[in-house]
C-alpha cells in the first residue's frame, strides 16, 4: 500500500488551525502598578491574590499571548501563567506537566505528591495535574497545569516556609481569583477532529483495523461518558477506563476476522491478550502513562504483585511505544 497517511474525521475533539505567537528573545515587562489586564484573553490579575502583592507582569512572545505575572508575600513567590496551546490533541496535558515538570525540578516526578485535579467552572470544566516538590534550593514548591481550550493555564508557588497542604490551599485561592474555566469558553474548539494513522499501522492489514477501532473506541467512550462541558477543555484522556476499553477493542478484531497479519503484529497481540487476560490491566496501563490516569474510587492498585508477575511471566512491553506514539495521532 503506497498512502504512508491518512486521515478520519470524527464528530469530537478537537481543531484549531491559528498559527502560534513568535517567541522573544527576551521576556518584555508589562505595565502592572495596581493590576494587570492579559490583553489576549482580557483575563483581570487583581493588585492583590490573598495578601500577596502583585509585584510584576512579562511577555515572552511579540503578540503577548504568552504571559506571567508574579506575586510575592516575604518567602513565598507566585508565579502565574498564561498562554496558547490551539490544537487538543491526545495526551497534550501530561505531556506539557512531564515536560515542565522536569525543567522546574530536573528529577523524575515524585508521584506521592502528583494529583489530577478537576476545576467546574459556572459553564466550563478544565482538568489540571499538580506535583510537589522540593527545587534546587530545597525549598518546597508547587507546580499545577490546567488545559483550558486553547490556552494553558499554569501556577508555580515556591516557599520556604509553607508545607505541601498550604501550598495547595493557596492554590486553590488562585484558582477562585482567576479561573482557568474561563479561557475554554473564549474561543470554543470545534469539536469535530481528525485520527491520523501512519505507515506502521498501515503495513499489514489486522494492525490497520485494530488501530482503527482502537482510536475510534476512544472517542466513542469520551462521547458517551463525559459531560458537554468538559469536552471543550481538551482531548481527555486521563480516564483510565477509556484505556482500558479501547485496548479491548484492539484485540476483538484479531479474534473476529482472518486479515493479514506480519509477525511483529502477530507477538505485538499476543503481549496485549496477555496483559489484558491478567489481573493487572489498571496497574499495566497506569505506569505506561507515567501514573497519570483517573482510576475509579474502587479500583486498588498493586504494583508489588504486579513486577512479580511481570519477572514470573518474563513480560516486557511497552504499549505506548509500539502504539499511540508511532501508529495513531487524534
Amino acid at each position: 500500500m503506497r498512502i504512508k497517511i491518512f486521515k478520519i474525521l470524527i464528530l469530537l475533539f478537537f481543531i484549531n488551525i491559528n498559527g502560534y505567537s513568535q517567541l522573544r528573545n527576551s521576556p518584555k515587562k508589562l505595565k502592572s502598578k495596581e493590576e494587570f489586564i492579559h490583553s489576549a484573553t482580557k483575563t483581570d490579575f487583581p493588585k492583590n491574590i490573598d495578601d500577596f502583592n502583585l509585584i510584576e507582569a512579562y511577555s515572552f512572545d511579540k503578540k503577548d499571548e504568552n504571559i506571567g505575572v508574579t506575586y510575592e508575600k516575604e518567602n513565598t513567590k507566585i508565579n502565574i501563567y498564561i498562554y496558547p496551546d490551539k490544537i487538543g490533541n491526545e495526551g497534550r496535558l501530561r505531556n506539557e506537566f512531564l515536560s515542565v515538570y522536569n525543567i522546574a525540578f530536573n528529577k523524575d516526578v515524585d508521584f506521592k505528591n502528583l494529583k489530577i485535579i478537576n476545576h467546574k467552572g459556572e459553564k466550563y470544566t478544565c482538568n489540571g495535574i499538580r506535583g510537589i516538590s522540593k527545587n534546587s534550593n530545597n525549598e518546597n514548591s508547587l507546580l499545577t497545569i490546567l488545559e483550558c481550550g486553547t490556552w494553558m493555564y499554569k501556577i508555580r508557588i515556591t516557599s520556604s516556609e509553607l508545607n505541601n497542604q498550604n501550598l495547595i490551599d493557596l492554590e486553590s485561592k488562585i484558582i477562585n481569583k482567576i479561573d482557568p474555566s474561563r479561557l475554554t469558553g473564549l474561543k470554543l474548539f470545534n469539536l469535530k477532529g481528525a485520527i491520523s494513522f501512519s505507515s506502521t499501522a498501515i503495513k499489514d492489514s489486522t494492525m490497520l483495523v485494530s488501530t482503527m477501532a482502537y482510536s475510534f473506541k476512544k472517542c466513542e467512550w469520551l462521547i458517551k461518558n463525559l459531560e458537554e462541558k468538559e469536552k471543550y477543555s481538551g482531548f481527555q484522556d486521563l480516564y483510565i477506563d477509556m484505556h482500558k476499553e479501547a485496548l479491548k477493542q484492539f484485540v476483538l478484531y484479531e479474534h473476529k476476522h482472518k486479515y493479514k497479519s506480519s509477525d511483529e503484529t502477530k507477538k505485538y497481540l499476543k503481549n496485549l491478550n496477555k496483559i489484558i487476560d491478567s489481573p493487572f490491566l489498571n496497574e499495566f496501563l497506569m505506569e505506561e502513562y507515567k501514573m497519570i490516569l483517573i482510576i475509579p474510587e474502587n479500583v486498588n492498585l498493586n504494583f508489588e504483585e504486579y513486577h512479580k508477575w511481570k519477572t514470573e511471566n518474563n513480560f516486557n512491553f511497552e504499549l505506548k511505544h509500539n502504539l499511540s506514539e508511532v501508529r495513531y495521532e487524534i
